[in-house]
């Protein structure tokens, strides 16, 4: 999920690096929005109502109000995914509602959010206001103790150094970049990892004389590195020679600040 311009963008950059099983949704402010076809779901929301008393990135009033609204995106969903822009209105007053409300479904929650350059006095302000309303936001911090959830921040100014030689274009890049190696390490490889395993275990099935009870499909809730629509499998192998079950996901850590990963050359895919 895009919350945000910026955010549209490295989602945009993060899909061309060929990910799979993906449902995406664009979230904005600005009606162009509707015109960003590549996404599955456009919404455009607009925050008029709110008075200028309200914090950027505190999650009362109007804002609580939007969660209820914004939970059936998540319905369903296992994993998701946000990327937003920090620093105006959409960063400030969407993003903590769409936080929330995926917090209420998703088992298990990545957040990457784009910080503007310290040129951007006001926005860059307004970013480091909303961290620290979101860091303090009870179920969100919650979910990133209990290893349910990562938050990761994209700090322009640090990719300054490097953007002296390459094309604005390129930061965009990168953080797509690394957006899709976090879905592909974090959630699909493990994934078809584990459906693999399941297929090999499901043959010898077949051919061990000894009846073998293999767990039935059942919907259940994942924890911490759970898998979509994954089958548990026993912990000791079937038979001699066959490869134990997948190891667990490691621990998430939670990244406050990061530097901009190496841009891929243009055409080349991660």
């Amino acid at each position: 999920m895009a919350v945000g311009g910026a955010a549209v963008r490295v989602v945009r950059s993060a899909q061309a690096q060929g990910l799979r099983y993906q449902e995406t949704v664009a979230i904005n402010g600005d009606e162009r929005v509707q015109e960003a076809m590549d996404f599955d779901l456009r919404v455009c929301l607009r925050t008029p109502w709110e008075g200028p008393s309200t914090l950027p990135g505190e999650l009362t009033g109007t804002r609580l109000a939007l969660v209820p609204a914004l939970e059936t995106l998540f319905e369903g969903v296992t994993f998701v995914t946000v990327v937003g822009s920090l620093g105006g209105e959409t960063g400030a007053g969407v993003l903590p509602a769409v936080l929330e409300a995926a917090g209420l479904h998703a088992s298990f929650l990545s957040v990457f959010l784009v910080k503007p350059f310290a040129c951007e006095e006001t926005r860059r302000m307004e970013a480091e206001q909303t961290l620290q309303a979101l860091r303090h936001q009870p179920l969100f911090s919650r979910r990133v103790e209990n290893g349910q959830a990562s938050l990761i921040v994209l700090d322009n100014e640090r990719a300054l150094p490097r953007l002296r030689s390459l094309p604005l274009t390129a930061l965009t890049q990168g953080y797509g970049h690394m957006v899709a190696q976090h879905i592909l390490e974090r959630y699909v490889q493990p994934a078809e990892g584990a459906f693999r395993e399941f297929r090999l275990l499901s043959q010898v099935q077949q051919v061990v004389p000894d009846p073998v009870a293999v767990p039935s499909p059942s919907p259940a809730s994942f924890g911490p590195g759970g898998l979509p629509g994954a089958i548990p499998v026993p912990l000791e192998p079937l038979a001699a020679g066959l490869p134990p079950a997948l190891p667990p996901s490691p621990e998430v850590e939670l990244l406050l600040e990061v530097a901009v990963p190496e841009a891929p050359l243009p055409g080349r895919t991660g």
